[in-house]
């Protein structure tokens, strides 16, 4: 599976992180904060059992794009499990914090959040799901680029100036970011 990952945080920001919500967080989940603190995961599908869905990102902790602090967090904590992850839909990959700790879960908003069992640990979530190849040169290559490759397949009419401040912000998105593989040991 890929990430695009977010700022880190240490082993002493997870310990302050489990001390401030009274959680335990397994082992291959803490080793995930330290090494990525959640990020986008681009292309991530996964099927377990009945659930068919995509990853669009992990959270992590601390001020990062994708946070776990918000204001649902304490009712989650209060159903004995922690937000993880999101597919593109709204749903949420969860992990059980308290009755089966480490086991994840899909939580699925159009059954009111109702969890179906995924994997009994994290680092087993992990190795079911899985990302298809992305080449990110591909979406940082400049709009001059994008128009001429656009003109020479004789789409040219296509171009407009929307579709030029869409591909300026897919650059300024991904210019720069470093796609890796998640590795936990």
């Amino acid at each position: 599976m890929n990430i695009i990952k977010q700022s880190g945080v240490s082993w002493e920001d997870v310990t302050d992180f489990e001390r401030s919500y009274r959680v335990d967080l397994p082992s291959d989940y803490e080793e995930f904060l330290v090494k990525y603190n959640g990020g986008e995961s681009l292309d991530t599908e996964f099927h377990i059992k009945r659930v068919e869905a995509d990853v669009d990102h992990f959270f992590g902790i601390g001020n990062v794009k994708y946070s776990v602090h918000n204001e649902d967090l304490p009712e989650w904590l209060e159903r004995g499990v922690l937000p993880i992850a999101e597919d593109s839909f709204g749903n949420y990959i969860v992990m059980d914090v308290k009755k089966d700790p480490g086991a994840v879960y899909f939580a699925d908003h159009e059954e009111e959040f109702s969890f179906t069992p995924l994997t009994a640990t994290f680092k087993d979530f992990i190795k079911r799901c899985h990302s298809e190849d992305v080449n990110l040169s591909g979406v940082t290559r400049s709009i001059a680029d994008r128009e001429a490759a656009l003109i020479a397949r004789g789409r040219g009419f296509v171009i407009t100036d929307s579709l030029r401040r869409t591909w300026q912000a897919e650059i300024d998105k991904y210019t720069g970011v470093v796609l890796e593989k998640v590795k936990l040991s």
